[in-house]
């Protein structure tokens, strides 16, 4: 957007810049990432209109391990056949 409106980005290499950038890192309230809802079933609505919760059911850590060792092992057995 800096270089669109035809301004320079002001830092170490070019002072005489018109915009500097500070990294100041999050505020508590602001999202570190965004995610795109997949259906309609898992949404819940909140006090604010525009803002809307997604209920995620997680998968049991210990669950996962035992797919990826299963997965793991069918896979080392396929390829030490080949």
């Amino acid at each position: 957007m800096i270089y669109l409106s035809v301004c320079k980005t002001k830092d170490a290499q070019n002072p005489n810049g018109s915009i500097e950038i500070i990294f100041t890192g999050l505020h508590p309230v602001e999202r570190f990432y965004e995610e795109s809802i997949i259906g309609e079933y898992n949404v819940k609505k909140t006090h604010h209109p525009s803002i809307m919760q997604v209920i995620e059911h997680s998968f049991p850590l210990r669950g996962l391990e035992i797919v990826l060792s299963e997965l793991a092992e069918k896979y080392n057995a396929v390829c030490l056949k080949q």
